[in-house]
């Protein structure tokens, strides 16, 4: 008799269709997003850059893609080229608020604080209550020191919606001490310091409380009492960087120099893995003359970094010996930086412009040019192209790459400065001024393109815009910085336009100041006088200022 055909199981039916399931994902390639988002929380940052990259060519609009290309971008080094894709992903609303945070914190820590407010108003617009929004606002607002009212306004919004918020002090006190809301200032660190004790707020909202009430205390004229609070606030928050940062200051401010370095030292001494006190107090000895101590602080943080620090602290080592003329040295540092970076995998784009930067600096072209084709961000790549044609003497192919690397890097002002050097190099004036501008509105004291572009605009003529131009200062400092060469520049400037009396206090102070730099100082006066009022007047002035001197 014939068997009838066997009908399956529902286990063996639900198996099979499991087995075909698992058979179908092994087959399927893993998701790449998954992957970044496990590089990321290992915290390979940099690592997770060409997957991204290569996932915003397949999805640019992606949000989640784009948010976590900014976060990368940000985390290794790079935070200029993240307010692209963060700005991106900020379109989406599920997005607004997380990679608008992202976005405000990137924008603060570089000292934007135009943008941050703009980007925390944008959220605000559809998240009026977000307290971690509003508080970053307020906070930009008041380190503007132009919009003391708009960040009150924000305080008191977030008092409402969060009483007892400790942070939302900070923008509070500062804003009332701009305003010379004295009174109101001493209760508000009175009231800070309250909540501090009752909130078990961290250490470093106490650190700023208590560099902040110093501060304050100095700038009623307590003086002795400010001494006391420094002392109590560098022994209790020795490594935290507003103690440090205004004790510093302060001790500076009363020439006591001996106490500035020994705040930098115990700083160092205590968190030795810090960059910024480590570059801090190496600064501080190259400043007194130290160098061979200086030396020794950069040589030892080299031999004693963890691997993953190496590559940074070899850079630091390359551009110290880079400020000091010593550029042979300084490539050969770049190249253990390198060699470093190597070792734990790609290495950061940073660290490949700093080698290109140090091998152009010493004149080797070709391992500069080599590293080019290996840098993955675009800006990088041309501009180390355009810096290899510029000293090899092809200032057109120069200006090509110049351009290219614009685009894509178009706040990057020392592109701009080697364009304009180029375009001058071949006699495009016109471009050679629009260039310079540009690098100086993208950063004022970056190069010397003041100079530069005022000696360009002197040459046509324009000597009043010419000195303009050196004595322009950027937005919120209270003066302009000028280098001796500056200073020289001025002093000419001044006289050829007969501004005798104001060249002649120049050359008092910089015969009172640096003495030794009174000869350049007089040649720069009798320069101007000789263009202005002839060389008998030039003379005169050079034979009046050997007398005083005699």
């Amino acid at each position: 008799m014939p068997r009838s055909p066997r009908v399956p199981s529902l286990f063996s039916v639900l198996l099979a269709l499991l087995l075909c399931c698992l058979w179908a994902a092994a087959c399927t390639p893993a998701d790449p997003l998954a992957e970044v988002r496990e590089l990321q929380q290992k915290g390979d940052f940099v690592g997770s850059l060409e997957p991204l990259r290569e996932l915003l060519k397949e999805r640019p609009g992606d949000p989640e893609v784009n948010y976590l290309y900014g976060r990368a971008l940000i985390n290794s080094g790079q935070p200029s080229l993240a307010e692209w894709s963060l700005s991106e992903a900020m379109k989406d609303p599920d997005w607004l608020v997380r990679a608008g945070l992202l976005l405000i914190d990137g924008q603060l820590s570089g000292g934007n604080l135009d943008l941050a407010e703009q980007t925390a108003s944008r959220i605000l617009e559809t998240d009026p209550d977000n307290v971690e929004v509003l508080l970053r606002r307020a906070n930009a607002y008041a380190h503007s020191n132009r919009n003391e009212e708009k960040a009150l306004e924000d305080v008191a919004h977030i008092e409402a919606l969060d009483p007892g918020n400790v942070e939302v002090m900070e923008p509070k006190i500062l804003s009332l001490i701009d305003l010379e809301r004295y009174d109101e200032a001493a209760e508000a660190l009175e009231e800070m310091g309250k909540r501090i004790e009752a909130s078990g707020a961290d250490v470093g909202l106490q650190g700023w409380h208590c560099s902040t009430s110093a501060l304050f205390t100095y700038e009623r004229e307590e003086i002795e009492q400010a001494e006391e609070r420094w002392k109590d606030c560098t022994e209790r928050f020795p490594t935290h960087p507003n103690v440090v940062e205004n004790a510093v200051e302060f001790y500076d401010d009363r020439h006591e120099y001996d106490r500035s370095l020994e705040v930098l030292r115990r700083a160092h001494e205590e968190l030795p893995e810090s960059r910024d006190y480590r570059l801090n107090l190496t600064d501080r000895l190259v400043a007194m003359g130290q160098f061979e101590e200086a030396n020794e602080l950069l040589e030892a943080a080299t031999k004693d970094a963890p691997a993953y620090l190496a590559p940074v602290v070899w850079v630091d080592l390359a551009q110290y010996y880079h400020k000091l003329g010593k550029d042979d040295e300084s490539a050969d540092a770049a190249e253990q930086a390198l060699t470093a970076a190597r070792a734990l995998g790609p290495p950061n784009p940073m660290i490949l412009l700093e080698y290109a930067d140090a091998q152009i600096a010493a004149g080797r072209l070709d391992k500069a040019a080599a590293v080019a084709e290996e840098m993955t961000v675009e800006g990088h790549r041309e501009l180390v192209r355009a810096r290899v044609a510029q000293e090899r003497g092809q200032l057109e192919e120069a200006l090509v790459h110049f351009q290219d690397a614009a685009r894509v890097w178009p706040d990057n002002p020392y592109g701009r400065y080697y364009a304009a050097l180029a375009a001058e190099q071949l006699g495009r004036f016109d471009e050679a001024i629009d260039s310079y501008r540009y690098a100086i509105r993208l950063g004022n004291d970056a190069t010397d393109a003041k100079l530069r572009l005022a000696r360009l605009l002197d040459a046509e003529g324009h000597t009043r815009e010419a000195m303009e131009t050196v004595l322009h200062q950027a937005l919120g400092d209270p003066k302009p910085k000028l280098d001796f060469e500056g200073e020289l520049l001025t002093l000419e400037l001044q006289t050829k336009l007969g501004l005798e009396d104001g060249a002649h206090e120049r050359l008092r102070r910089i015969a009172h100041a640096s003495p030794a730099l009174l000869g350049r100082a007089t040649a720069a006066v009798a320069e101007g006088f000789r263009q202005h009022r002839g060389a008998a007047m030039a003379l005169r002035v050079v034979r009046g200022v050997q007398k005083r001197s005699e």
